[in-house]
């Protein structure tokens, strides 16, 4: 690809970039902040169906893990000797698949 030849690894930023507006985005239509300060979906008087909220809380956790986090659950072979059933994957997605997931489904709605 052009693009990595002129600039390599420019997908790395691009895709953090992608991933921290959504997660400014996410928090913004959840209605969720740690500040008082901070403007939210709720005070425009609107609210999210169900269907997208669920849609849109299962992304928060894992893009706060990938890019604010420094952590052993980002490799590969710590997770598969420390985490059981549900929590195995402890929120990391496979982020060159989920980011037009999260695209399509949740923030072009």
């Amino acid at each position: 690809m052009e693009s990595h030849r002129l600039l390599p690894n420019i997908d790395v930023t691009a895709l953090d970039s992608v991933l921290m507006r959504a997660r400014l985005l996410i928090k913004f239509y959840r209605n969720v902040s740690q500040r008082d300060s901070d403007i939210l979906l709720r005070d425009f008087g609107l609210s999210l169906s169900d269907a997208l909220n669920s849609s849109l809380a299962r992304f928060e956790h894992p893009i706060e893990v990938h890019l604010l986090h420094l952590n052993d659950w980002r490799d590969p072979q710590y997770r598969s000797l420390n985490a059981f059933g549900t929590d195995s994957n402890r929120g990391r997605l496979d982020w060159n698949v989920e980011t037009n997931s999260l695209i399509d489904d949740c923030l072009l709605r």
